[in-house]
């Protein structure tokens, strides 16, 4: 019986370890993910605002999020 309880313990114990780190590290990519993601936005944002657009070249119109819009 005291085994079977033992046992019964390692695995919960065991089980937890490993749920907690999946979850540590699927909520920290997922943050990680988000913050690049932003990050790369706000410098394409901001090498458009900075670079002069000449009549020939195609305009980009950023739609939100990460859509764009090539108008001639």
């Amino acid at each position: 019986m005291t085994r079977r309880i033992a046992a019964a313990i390692l695995l919960t114990v065991w089980a937890m370890l490993i749920a907690g780190g999946l979850i540590a590290y699927f909520t920290t990519r997922s943050i990680l993910l988000t913050d690049l993601d932003a990050s790369l936005v706000s410098r394409a944002l901001s090498l458009a605002a900075q670079t002069k657009v000449p009549t020939t070249e195609p305009s980009m119109v950023y739609l939100g999020g990460d859509r764009y819009i090539v108008k001639r």
